[in-house]
């Protein structure tokens, strides 16, 4: 069995955590992917973005952990997103990280 390629993964976790059922090939990659604690932590962080206008959102097929199922999906611009982060009001550092790349990707 081969490994998932991080489209496909990012495609599954679209939908797991928002409900979106897109094909991976909707999904763009935003640059290279990142060590949260290099030497320390072997988890690699992909970044993608994906255009939503006009698609109908299903139901969240989540992966039974806590934090999932406790979890909301909220829409909001992406300035308020950004305003957020510089209010310290985001403090996830991949947050961050997708964040600005999606502003520097759109040209924000």
């Amino acid at each position: 069995m081969g490994m998932e390629t991080p489209e496909v993964a990012a495609q599954r976790e679209l939908h797991e955590e928002t409900g979106f059922a897109l094909p991976a090939d909707c999904l763009k990659s935003m640059g290279m992917p990142t060590y949260p604690c290099p030497g320390v932590i072997a988890e690699k962080q992909y970044f993608f973005m994906v255009d939503l206008t006009n698609q109908v959102r299903g139901v969240m097929s989540l992966d039974g952990s806590p934090l999932e199922a406790v979890g909301q999906v909220i829409a909001l611009p992406l300035q308020v997103a950004l305003l957020a982060l510089d209010e310290g009001l985001l403090q996830d550092a991949k947050t961050e990280v997708g964040l600005t790349r999606l502003a520097r990707f759109l040209g924000v």
